[in-house]
Parts: structure tokens; sequence; C-alpha cells
């Protein structure tokens, strides 16, 4: 909801839309008071607010803000408030704008970055024991193995860094919803992805009796991009 309202300078009497009182738990029928909506701002908040409508109606400064107020009901809400000075003959005879509730968006936010910390400790956690895995299979590799054992130890090594491959894409997940995602532009061979593509999915695969062919034919050997992202 967005309500709009305005400030007389001289009389310091409010008019505003029906969407204000909603977003302050107010009657409908309820007289514009701005008084009482100021008082809905609480401790630093209530500063922050009455700094900015000052110097609005002091200076004719603008201001753009984001912060928590309790409605009249008690409930805790997020709000955008807006305003800016209207003038006439050089003087300030106005302040105008509008309170936006934008409780469902920060909440929205909140949610995502309680995700993305939450993946960060999950991959953190599973990566750990990975690396360890992944550690004692190379200094098995240099031991002397009968063949099928080298076999085994080579599929475990394949699926520690499969398991590791897909832990990197959950977390770029979380950072495209963030907004933070940062793609590489690099000189790679498409042979090289290809060949790691198939290297993931072959076994699946012959699990299930299909054959995997790759066929590279008519395409550039080198690309310019971001290899990890094409990979996914």
């Amino acid at each position: 909801a967005i309500g709009g309202w305005r400030l007389d300078v001289a009389t310091m009497q409010s008019t505003w839309t029906g969407a204000m009182a909603r977003i302050f738990d107010l009657p409908a029928d309820a007289t514009p008071d701005h008084q009482r909506a100021l008082d809905c701002f609480r401790g630093p908040t209530r500063s922050q607010m009455e700094a900015a409508q000052a110097a609005a109606i002091e200076r004719g400064e603008a201001y753009d803000l984001e912060m928590e107020l309790l409605s009249a009901a008690g409930r805790l809400k997020w709000v955008r408030a807006v305003g800016q000075a209207v003038w006439d003959h050089g003087r300030i005879v106005q302040v105008r704008g509008f309170v936006q509730d934008i409780t469902e968006r920060k909440a929205a936010q909140d949610a995502s970055r309680a995700k993305s910390a939450f993946l960060a400790n999950m991959s953190h956690e599973i990566r750990t024991p990975m690396n360890a895995i992944l550690g004692l299979t190379r200094l098995l590799d240099r031991a002397e193995l009968p063949a099928e054992q080298r076999v085994h130890l080579a599929k475990i090594d394949g699926a520690a860094r499969h398991l590791l491959s897909i832990l990197g894409d959950v977390l770029d997940l979380s950072k495209v919803e963030a907004g933070r995602m940062a793609l590489e532009e690099v000189d790679f061979p498409l042979a090289g992805v290809l060949d790691h593509v198939l290297s993931i999915i072959a076994g699946q695969a012959r699990a299930k009796g299909l054959r995997v062919h790759v066929d590279s034919d008519g395409v550039p050997p080198w690309l310019r991009g971001d290899r990890t992202r094409l990979r996914q």
C-alpha cells in the first residue's frame, strides 16, 4: 500500500489519502494528524524522521528513508517514507510525499539472507570432510594397488569432485537470488568443459543403459566467458 500526504507549513495541518490510515492502522475516518503519525516512529527512527522533516521544512531538503514503525494496532511494519518541499515565491509552503508499506519486501530480503547464510554454512560443513576424502584418495593413488581397486578409487575421487561441484552450484544459485553473481570473462578450451560434463553424466547414463556421445563439430575450439556457468 502507498499513501500520499501533505503538510501545510504555516498551520502544520495535514491531509492524507485513505491508504495512509491503513498503513498506520488508524480508523478509515480518522482525521489526518501529523503528530499522531509521527508518534508511530519510536526511538532512533523517531529522531531520524523528525530531523528529516525539519530539514525539509526549514531548508527544503528532500528525504527518502526506510524505517520501522509501530502502528496504532501495535504491529511492527517497515515503510519507505518520502518527502519533499513545495516552494511558492521563494518560500516553503508545504511538504508533501508518500509512505509505502514494504514489510513483505523486507521479510523476503531477510529470508533470502538467512537462506544464503545457511547454504554457506552447509557448504563449509560438507566441503571440509569431502576435501579430506579427496586428499586421502590422492595418497592412496600413489600406492601400488590392483587394477580393480584403482578403478574403485577413481570412482570415489570422481564422486567426491562431483559433489563439490554440486555444492558450488547451490551456492551460485543463492548468489543469483541475492543479486551478487559475478561472471568471469576468460578464454578457455571448449573440449575441457565437454569432457568434464561427460565424465559427470556418463556413469549415470551407463547405469540406465544409455550411451552419451559428444559431437563438437562445427563449434569453435576456444570460447571466451565463464566456463563454470557454461558447465552448469
